[in-house]
This record gives structure tokens, C-alpha cells and sequence, in this order.
């Protein structure tokens, strides 16, 4: 009972999390050709955020995708054109966020 019990676990949250966190609660269509598409997008969407967390800090790992949109795709900035160059001005705290996730992003696409 006890190892069920923790199987079901892990596999509920990570379907709680497809369902809520990319919307995919409900199909968008009554065509089965359309609502398949519309499930595979969503499935890589969810495939591909599960393989970003992995290079994220430890502390953001095993955060849901609300709370790393709002932590990380949330950050205000300025964007500023200026002789040829757009450049983004966000807060120094960040910076280093970002340079920490393009870092490892860089390594894992090396490896």
C-alpha cells in the first residue's frame, strides 16, 4: 500500500501539472484530427519545460510552471533601441538568474 501510495503521487502531481499549468484541462475543438495536435503541442510544451527546469538552480527545480513563469518570465524590464542595438535592462538580481540558466544552458547543449 505504502509504495502504491507513493507511485500515485508523483504521477498525479505531473498529470495536475500538464492539465493546469498548459491548459490542456479541456480540447479546443470537436474535430479528433485538431484536438490530437492540439494534445501533441501541448505534450512537448510540457516535454520541453520539464527538460528547462533541469538546468535551473536546485531552489527552482521543483517549482510548478506558474510559479517559474511568474519567478522567471515575469521580470520586468525595459527594452531600449539604441544605434543599432536593442538591448534589455532588467534588474541587477536578475542578471545573474539569467546569466546562471544561459550558462548551463550552453553546457547541456555542448554535452
Amino acid at each position: 500500500m505504502k509504495l502504491y501510495r507513493q507511485r500515485g503521487e508523483t504521477s498525479e502531481n505531473k498529470i495536475k501539472e500538464f492539465k493546469n499549468g498548459f491548459n490542456m484541462d479541456y480540447l479546443p475543438s470537436r474535430d479528433f484530427i485538431s484536438n490530437a495536435l492540439y494534445f501533441q503541442i501541448g505534450t512537448l510544451a510540457y516535454n520541453l519545460f520539464i527538460l528547462f527546469k533541469t538546468i535551473l538552480d536546485e531552489n527552482l527545480q521543483h517549482h510548478t510552471v506558474k510559479t517559474i513563469r511568474y519567478k522567471i518570465y515575469n521580470i520586468a524590464g525595459k527594452v531600449i533601441s539604441h544605434s543599432r542595438k536593442t538591448i534589455l535592462k532588467v534588474n541587477d538580481e536578475f542578471i545573474e538568474i539569467l546569466q546562471r540558466i544561459r550558462y548551463k544552458a550552453h553546457e547541456a547543449s555542448i554535452e
